[in-house]
């Protein structure tokens, strides 16, 4: 039957003659990025352009899978194989085994491709397997599921209403139908986003913005688990339609089971990189949060000495901080701790929980009498900085541990006529003494020394990257870098000596004596979720480490490098639009 399926076909125009084109125009499009990549040279990027044919291929491969299967269901066969022992079954899976053999040709191209250009750019290794999971899922998972659910369309369907649940399938797939949820939502208040999530991530998202070549291309371990619901669900529907008796029960019975599995999973969520219009994507949820939530800014009147903390990194972050507190007797003790972390408990030295109040950003906790320490459990994650299956973009300058006191953290608070969405990059925290462990994460990255597996130092703030990063150490400098960046992003031991002169000629134009060594400092490489998305800006600098944006004009990355030292950070918009005005009169 497999081999008369081949022949049918290659026969039947309406089916092959658009596999043909579908063919001809992955490959074509792989030669217009090619040549792109010719000139930026950026291979990462080439992988990412590849995922917007995931869209039009897996449509494509809904109608042939629909046409193909419906077919063979008008050809009369059916009738003839019903004698036949597994007649049924066997007449169906032969179109689905070309159908998947297709998708397979797509997926092998698609990879094909990838790792050619990796091989011509020298890539690292981290960008073969990256693209290999990345394409396995976007391309051949999914293409499976279109044709998986174009046959049980064909099975179950006539033509008229099967087209119209296609077109309303491919619609709420892809981002045109983004404009329903968010006036639903905006307008409404009717929240349908979680609705369109549950098919719109099928197919790669964020194919049309700028990557973070952090956290690379989205394969998040969610999206594994939503194409795996899906493709079980539909499995179980086709046993239920094709087989009879004890191996439906059976058949029927593991895939349902297998639904399930994916089904929890699924539902622990992630925390990944959402730029849709989505109340919980990264441009609107601490927006809108934050233009309806008044912001603090108390100093505290003790201090954290010490950290110990033992963060665990899933498909969010779990947090159990115990911190040494110095200073007089409080009746109550603030901190700020994000608001999108959940606060479990908070206990004392003896391990008795403490009462606490939670208001948006901040914890205030009461002491049940004397306090020297405290231990507070949280878990959660952040639409911006994200902590979950596929990357950790955790900078010291954001709350996702506890701080002492009130502090604001983001510029735009109700009433702001500037609305300046943005966070606030808090390193003027006071030092304290650290001692971390981490498990989970994806190559992790830390901002203090390793020591036995655990990160120990005393610093300002301490922070925590993970996903497509490598350390390394060029001259006198120790970085951490995003190799798949693209070539006007990577760094050199010439360029860091250029901008650590630059930085000493910024400070003696200031008329002060020269205070900042880069050599004593981690430097990580800035990403698109810093640079752009929470906008910190080129430069982010700690008392031990440093974030910058590599390969920039030097002149212009010294100047925030030095006004991040000496200067006190900007707490409202107003002052920064007071900055950059007096920036733009070159005063």
């Amino acid at each position: 039957m497999l081999r008369t399926s081949w022949r049918n076909f290659l026969r039947t125009k309406r089916i092959f003659f658009p596999a043909l084109a579908a063919a001809a125009g992955l490959t074509g499009y792989i030669l217009y990025q090619g040549i792109q990549f010719g000139l930026h040279k950026n291979v990462l990027g080439f992988a990412g352009e590849l995922q917007q044919a995931c869209a039009p291929l897996f449509l494509l491969e809904l109608y042939l899978s629909y046409e193909f299967l419906h077919a063979v269901r008008h050809s009369g066969l059916e009738e003839a194989v019903s004698a036949i022992p597994q007649g049924k079954p066997r007449l169906y899976a032969a179109p689905l085994a070309v159908l998947l053999c297709l998708a397979a040709v797509f997926f092998l191209v698609t990879e094909t491709a990838c790792a050619l250009l990796g091989l011509v750019a020298q890539a690292p290794g981290m960008y073969f397997s990256h693209t290999l999971a990345v394409n396995t899922l976007n391309t051949l998972a999914a293409g499976a599921l279109a044709v998986l659910t174009g046959g049980l369309l064909a099975l179950c369907c006539k033509r008229l209403p099967a087209y119209g649940l296609l077109a309303l399938l491919g619609f709420w797939m892809l981002p045109a139908s983004d404009l329903v949820p968010g006036i639903l939502n905006d307008s409404y208040h009717i929240n349908i986003w979680p609705a369109k999530a549950l098919f719109s991530w099928v197919l790669p998202p964020n194919t049309t913005w700028s990557i973070d070549y952090q956290y690379g291309i989205s394969c998040e371990a969610w999206r594994w688990d939503l194409v795996g619901l899906w493709l079980f669900l539909v499995l179980t529907a086709l046993v239920w339609r094709l087989l009879r008796g004890k191996g439906r029960r059976i058949a029927g019975s593991v895939c349902l089971a297998c639904s399930a599995g994916c089904l929890v999973l699924f539902a622990q969520g992630d925390s990944l990189i959402d730029l849709t219009l989505s109340p919980t994507s990264v441009f609107r949820a601490d927006a809108a949060y934050y233009f309806q939530n008044s912001p603090r800014e108390e100093e505290p009147s003790f201090r954290v000495a010490s950290y110990q903390m033992d963060l665990r990194i899933r498909r969010g972050l779990l947090g159990k901080v115990t911190m040494k507190l110095e200073g007089p007797p409080l009746s109550q003790y603030p901190f700020t701790l994000y608001h999108g972390y959940q606060v479990a408990k908070v206990a004392d030295e003896t391990g008795d929980a403490l009462p606490f109040t939670r208001e948006g950003d901040y914890l205030t906790v009461t002491p049940q009498g004397e306090l020297s320490s405290l231990t507070v459990e949280y878990a959660g994650s952040s639409p911006m900085f994200y902590s979950g299956s596929q990357g950790v973009c955790l900078p010291g300058c954001f709350p996702y541990y506890p701080w002492a006191g009130y502090r604001k953290i983001f510029y735009a608070e109700p009433d702001d006529s500037i609305g300046l969405s943005s966070f606030i990059p808090r390193t003027d925290l006071p030092q304290s003494d650290f001692t971390v462990t981490v498990t989970g994460g994806k190559n992790l990255q830390a901002s203090l020394p390793e020591v036995n597996g655990t990160y120990q130092g005393t610093a300002n703030g301490f922070s925590l990257m993970g996903g497509l990063l490598e350390s390394e150490e060029s001259g006198p400098y120790r970085l951490v870098t995003s190799p798949l960046a693209p070539p006007w992003c990577q760094v050199t031991e010439e360029w860091l000596d250029q901008l650590q002169a630059a930085i000493t000629q910024e400070e003696k134009k200031r008329g002060l004596s020269p205070a900042i060594q880069l050599s004593d400092y981690v430097l990580f490489q800035n990403n698109e979720t810093l640079l752009n998305r929470a906008g910190y800006g080129l430069a982010t600098g700690f008392s031990d480490h440093m974030f910058l944006q590599m390969g920039w004009k030097t002149e212009d990355l010294a100047e925030e490098i030095v006004a991040q030292y000496y200067d006190p950070v900007l707490l409202s918009a107003e002052e920064v639009q007071a900055e950059l005005e007096r920036q733009a009169m070159g005063t």
